[in-house]
């Protein structure tokens, strides 16, 4: 997380264009796309705040309702160590690109005091040039996405049959579909809060897009580094748990072939 605080923001020129009237007066031709309003964050759909209590909470609430509805040992351990690196990482990866790239928000204009007779901004605004990727995208998607994972392989929902049997067990009604798709919820309430911050002209859609492949792809390493495949039978053991599991069922084996005459 400290990376991003020794690189040095990309400064850009402001965009525009001059074009000689015929009168002889200078008209300056801003870029439209740059110069929306700006949404101060108290009064945005999802502020800072929000944020945090976002990528926050509900990986927690998930951990917590998880060792309590199914516990296996070793997993509560590798979900905290594996969400905390992986948050630490996403911070500092877009944090890095956002300086490195310094591009122009879509209030640009707006935030850094644009005059158009002088063709030059009042106040230079570091924010201004942070567009790309989002940090709410980013940061949302690699949470949620984590989240989706550590549900998806602790239920076991993508690899057993889940039913509910009505009437006696006359009607059987499967559950595993639904399920899966009640897994994928965090994802897609970091899907609308990327979608948000296009809505309200605080980031471009590219923007958008670019944090959340970030996250997501974050997510997905992070997750597979301490547990399998969500798809699979043992979905919902940590691999250090899985091996050490493996190794004692291994060297009971070599035991009892020694002990045979």
């Amino acid at each position: 997380a400290l990376i991003p605080l020794a690189m040095q923001q990309k400064e850009r020129p402001p965009p525009q264009q001059s074009i000689d009237a015929a009168t002889g007066d200078t008209q300056r031709v801003l870029e439209l796309l740059l110069n929306n309003p700006y949404v101060p964050s108290a009064e945005q759909i999802v502020p800072a705040w929000v944020l945090f209590l976002i990528c926050a909470f509900i990986p927690l609430l998930s951990t917590l309702l998880l060792s309590l509805a199914a516990p296996v040992p070793g997993a509560v351990r590798a979900w905290l160590y594996e969400f905390l690196l992986l948050m630490a990482v996403t911070y500092s990866v877009i944090e890095s690109i956002k300086k490195y790239c310094g591009y122009w928000r879509p209030y640009y204009y707006e935030q850094c005091g644009f005059n158009v007779t002088t063709g030059s901004c009042a106040d230079f605004s570091a924010q201004a040039m942070k567009s790309f990727p989002s940090g709410h995208a980013g940061q949302s998607m690699s949470a949620m996405l984590f989240t989706s994972l550590q549900l998806i392989g602790a239920t076991r929902v993508a690899s057993r049959d889940y039913c509910l049997s009505l009437g006696c067990g006359q009607l059987t009604v499967g559950l595993s579909s639904l399920l899966f798709i009640a897994c994928l919820a965090p994802v897609f309430l970091s899907v609308w809060v990327s979608a948000s911050r296009v809505r309200e002209n605080d980031h471009h859609p590219a923007d958008v897009v670019g944090g959340m492949l970030i996250g997501g792809s974050l997510a997905v390493f992070f997750y597979l580094r301490s547990f399998n495949d969500p798809f699979s039978q043992d979905s919902h053991l940590p691999r250090q748990v899985k091996q050490h599991f493996l190794f004692a069922k291994s060297e009971a084996c070599t035991r009892l072939h020694r002990s045979e005459p």
